[in-house]
């Protein structure tokens, strides 16, 4: 068709690139968190957890509308808790399934958690509960876009470029997906 390179993003997203060079020098000089269990801290609020379900129900056919590879849900949702937040767990095939999420070390970048791997995206949804005392729910929608919303560039989930963006309203990525922000009311910010 054209000669243009073209990049398939984890969320199977395609994009074409300019300069594959400077692209994949981006990639490599981009700082990956990595995971580290930890045993489990917290009793978990049974509000909070009542409160994830009905986010999972509320959003089930919009995380469910893309499966990949025949079984696996690209999305997430998080909720704020008194130590860390819950949220979806990565590679998942059953939206019903948490873990909890402790601590995000953005300077060491790891992410302490419990029971099962966290979404790749954790280290973002820790970024902006961190840095919006108004955020008590997070719903990220892969695929999904706003054009109400700001847009802002597409880094690889789980990165440094992904994780660190200062935002205080719901937004898109590009190449990835919608980011809605809702406050303790449920309202949308």
């Amino acid at each position: 068709i054209n000669n243009r390179l073209k990049v398939l993003t984890k969320e199977k997203s395609i994009f074409d690139i300019d300069d594959e060079e400077d692209f994949l020098n981006s990639c490599l000089n981009d700082i990956y968190y990595k995971t580290e269990i930890i045993d489990s801290r917290e009793n978990l609020n049974k509000l909070d957890i009542d409160l994830y379900y009905k986010y999972i129900d509320k959003f089930r056919s919009r995380l469910e509308k893309n499966v990949y590879g025949g079984k696996y849900l690209f999305g997430s949702v998080a909720i704020k808790t008194t130590n860390g937040f819950i949220t979806t767990i990565r590679g998942k095939e059953n939206l019903n399934d948490f873990t909890i999420v402790y601590i995000v070390n953005h300077k060491e970048h790891i992410v302490e958690f419990a029971n099962k791997k966290a979404t790749l995206n954790a280290p973002l949804l820790h970024y902006l509960f961190d840095n919006n005392e108004n955020i008590k729910s997070i719903v990220h929608l892969n695929g999904e876009f706003d054009n109400s919303l700001p847009t802002f560039e597409y880094a690889f989930p789980g990165t440094e470029k992904d994780s660190i963006r200062d935002v205080r309203t719901s937004f898109n990525i590009r190449h990835h997906g919608l980011v809605y922000l809702f406050n303790e009311k449920e309202e949308l910010i």
